[in-house]
C-alpha cells in the first residue's frame, strides 16, 4: 500500500464500492419492484458514496463528475431535495492508523485528498442546487470536544450507535 493510501477493504474485510457501480436504483431503491410510493418518499434520496470512492482511490475529479451526474438526475430539474454529505475526518480512525502505519506526512496526504473531495462536493452542491451536510466540520467539532472516539464502533472504522445518532443530528440540522 502506498504511503498515505487508505485500505481497499473496510474493517470487516469487505471490498469497497465504487460509485460508478452505484446507480439511482441503489440510492433510491428500485421503483419498479417497490411499486408506487407516497410523494414524500419519492422526493427524498440518500446515499453515502464518498468514503468508499476515496478509499478506492477514485480521483476527486472523476468522483465529482459521477456525483454531478447523480445529483442532476436526482434533482430532476429541482423536483427533489438532495442532501449531500461531505467526507468526515478519517486520519484519527483506529482502522486507518492500524493499517496505514500513519505518520504526520501520510496524515497530511490523506487530509489533502479529503480536502480535494470536499471541495469537489461543495462545487457540485452549489452548482446543482443540492444541500451540503457538513460531516467534516461535525467530525472536527467532535475531535475538539473529546467525543470523536465515542462516534466510532469497535471495528475502528464504522460509526457506533452514537456516531449514527450524530450523523442523523447533522442531517436533521440541514433538513430543519
Amino acid at each position: 500500500m502506498a504511503a498515505g493510501a487508505l485500505p481497499d477493504v473496510d474493517a470487516d474485510r469487505h471490498g469497497v464500492h465504487r460509485s460508478r457501480r452505484i446507480g439511482l436504483d441503489h440510492v433510491g431503491g428500485d421503483r419498479r419492484a417497490a411499486g408506487p410510493r407516497p410523494r414524500a418518499a419519492t422526493n427524498r434520496r440518500h446515499g453515502w458514496l464518498n468514503v468508499d470512492d476515496l478509499v478506492a482511490q477514485v480521483p476527486s475529479a472523476t468522483y465529482a463528475g459521477q456525483l454531478r451526474r447523480l445529483v442532476r438526475q436526482l434533482r430532476r430539474g429541482g423536483a427533489t431535495r438532495v442532501l449531500v454529505a461531505n467526507v468526515p475526518p478519517l486520519d484519527h480512525l483506529p482502522a486507518y492508523l492500524d493499517r496505514a502505519g500513519i505518520t504526520l506526512s501520510t496524515a497530511d496526504v490523506v487530509n489533502a485528498i479529503i480536502d480535494d473531495y470536499n471541495a469537489a462536493i461543495a462545487d457540485v452542491v452549489a452548482d446543482e442546487g443540492a444541500e451540503l451536510v457538513d460531516l467534516h466540520v461535525a467530525g472536527l467539532a467532535a475531535r475538539a470536544d473529546g467525543t470523536e472516539a465515542a462516534l466510532v464502533s469497535d471495528d475502528g472504522f464504522h460509526r457506533s450507535t452514537a456516531g449514527h445518532a450524530r450523523v442523523a443530528a447533522v442531517f436533521a440540522e440541514v433538513v430543519g
